[in-house]
């Protein structure tokens, strides 16, 4: 019988790297993180679209019996319904991307109110993101994140986001960040609602 021939150590060095890749590579597919996304052992920082924290995420779902294809579609299409704004609400519901649903949110066409918007913004959120991430999948990705910190690392949002990019020497610490990072605070609410319901189940 043939002997089948020795691995050397180069040999042995290359397949380990090449396994801890793809390791790797599984593993942020199994959290959602996407390409863009930046991991440590405290923080995940995600921001734009091949994440599926990212409300421009392609990831069907159904909200209020409607079937949503971006979570910001459906938070637009709530602020609109919250200001009486049907039109602009139906609108929402016939884009074709995340970006024309977050233009029509800020339409004139809503009779917007700061204060109405900021007492109910992370309520709409939170019933938004728990359909969303009840959808099988996307649920063994937000659970699969453990206890890590949610951070949208927006340079451009002060409010949903932190107001720095991902690279930004100063992200890891959160008393520096420049934005409130509400998203990812309504994300973790809603892993911590989803971990309840596995235990309880």
């Amino acid at each position: 019988m043939r002997e089948k021939p020795k691995l050397t150590k180069a040999d042995q060095e290359r397949f380990l790297k090449q396994k801890r890749e793809t390791d790797a590579k599984i593993g942020r597919v199994k959290r959602g993180l996407g390409q863009n996304a930046r991991e440590t052992d405290k923080f995940i920082f995600f921001w734009m679209g091949d994440s599926v924290y990212s409300n421009f995420n392609f990831s069907p779902f159904k909200h209020q019996g409607i079937q949503f294809m971006w979570s910001e579609q459906a938070v637009m299409y709530r602020k609109a319904m919250l200001f009486g704004a049907t039109e602009v609400a139906k609108e929402i519901l016939e884009a074709d991307t995340p970006s024309y649903c977050k233009l029509l949110g800020r339409s004139n066409d809503i009779p917007f109110k700061e204060d109405v918007w900021q007492k109910n913004r992370k309520r709409i959120y939170k019933e938004v993101l728990m359909d969303k991430f009840s959808v099988p999948f996307l649920k063994k990705c937000i659970l699969a994140t453990g206890h890590k910190m949610l951070v949208e690392s927006s340079p451009s949002d002060r409010i949903w986001g932190i107001g720095m990019h991902k690279d930004h020497p100063d992200v890891e610490d959160p008393k520096k960040w420049k934005g409130m990072n509400l998203l990812g605070q309504v994300l973790m609410e809603v892993r911590d609602e989803l971990r309840k319901q596995e235990e309880t189940a």
